[in-house]
């Protein structure tokens, strides 16, 4: 009897052993999974963190950055790089964009963009994505990766509507806020005016692009200040003829501790003229002064413009004078031009044209420019037939 029961006993013992051998690979499968699932989660966690992270980097706009933090793409990148410290994390990628009100797409964010191209109440997005590498053979048989993704959006507000705990009201905002610019083909100067407003301790003026200060009103005391202006407080660059400012009010120091206006806006514009024109070699057997195709340009050739000035009169005080030299591709071109009278001459002892004859008819070319508007003078030169 006792034989018969030991033999039981190894029989039962052989039996459990054999059903455990059939269930432990399901008892992995499922103890793995439950890993695979938790790191899943916890990557999606980081992601989130990742982008809500990036965003409030970039929603907080400041008047201490030379570019708008919501432009600030390597940051905004690099906070949300430094949430994902996951081990294991697979094929990251951070995208940042701009969307309108609406969630159409503007732009991805790129080092190139201005404060042009974002606006007040666009939406910055950022978003997350990556995977992770499973350790679950039956995930593995199916992929070799689990994907998570997270996406954040907030609505840009810039400097103008930034209030402090200081002053948490917005003050009275200037009204109609004016500028006004001498054109000059050098220094274009730039005047600022604007209506009364409920100064606060300082008061800037900043160029909306490089958000660089252009003028500071400092050390005014709190109060109404009527009919406030600045003469020549900013210039506008003579090769872009455009500007755009606006008026920040704030208190206390540092300057960080905003408070609006709303801002307001000035828009300045010089009318650019223009005279370009291009040097070619006029080639064939038969030069004839026209430029045909295939005809190049003629490199390092010197160019003279001449301007009659204000009193229309060639040889007097206010004569306008200029000098170019022709590209690569035999072009010249000279900018920020007053409506007048010009003369535009080539200089034929430039080194480029020993040995070659003008085969054009005139030098110099006589040109009239409205305001604004354009001229064309070519030269054409061929060796000496």
């Amino acid at each position: 009897m006792a034989m018969r029961a030991s033999s039981h006993h190894q029989h039962e013992q052989g039996q459990a052993l054999v059903e455990f051998a059939l269930m432990l690979p399901i008892l992995l499968v499922l103890i793995f999974g439950i890993i695979d699932i938790a790191r899943l989660m916890y990557a999606f966690s980081q992601a989130i963190d990742a982008t809500r992270q990036a965003m409030r980097y970039g929603i907080v706009t400041g008047l201490d950055n030379s570019t708008p933090q919501y432009l600030d793409c390597q940051n905004i990148t690099a906070v949300a790089r430094r949430m994902l410290f996951m081990p294991g994390l697979n094929n990251v990628t951070i995208n940042v964009r701009y969307e309108d009100a609406q969630g159409n797409f503007i732009s991805n964010c790129v080092d190139t963009l201005t404060a042009w191209d974002v606006n007040d109440g666009d939406v910055l997005v950022v978003e997350v994505q990556g995977a992770i590498s499973p350790i679950t053979p039956a995930f593995m048989l199916f992929t070799n990766t689990l994907p998570f993704s997270y996406t954040s959006r907030r609505t840009i507000m810039t400097e103008g509507t930034a209030y402090t705990q200081e002053w948490p009201t917005a003050p009275q905002g200037a009204q109609n806020f004016r500028a006004t610019v001498d054109c000059n083909r050098t220094t274009n100067n730039v005047s600022f005016t604007w209506d009364p407003m409920n100064m606060p301790d300082r008061a800037e003026i900043r160029d909306i692009i490089t958000s660089a200060v252009v003028v500071e009103l400092d050390d005014i005391p709190p109060g109404l200040i009527a009919n406030a202006f600045c003469d020549d407080c900013a210039t506008v660059d003579p090769n872009g003829g455009f500007a755009m400012y606006y008026l920040v009010a704030y208190e206390g120091t540092p300057p960080h501790e905003v408070a609006g206006p709303p801002s307001n806006e000035a828009v300045v514009m010089c009318a650019q003229g223009a005279i370009s024109g291009v040097v070619w070699n006029d080639l064939g057997s038969r030069p004839d002064g026209r430029r045909d195709e295939g005809e190049p340009g003629i490199a390092g050739v010197t160019v003279n413009l001449v301007g009659a000035g204000r009193d229309g009169s060639f040889g007097t005080a206010d004569d306008v004078t200029a000098t170019q030299t022709t590209d690569a591709n035999g072009v010249f071109m000279f900018r920020w031009l007053e409506a007048g009278d010009y003369r535009i001459a080539v200089d034929e002892s430039s080194t480029a044209l020993v040995g070659m004859t003008r085969t054009t008819r005139d030098n110099p070319v006589s040109i009239r420019l409205s305001d604004g508007g354009t001229g064309n003078a070519n030269f054409g030169y061929a060796a000496a037939f």
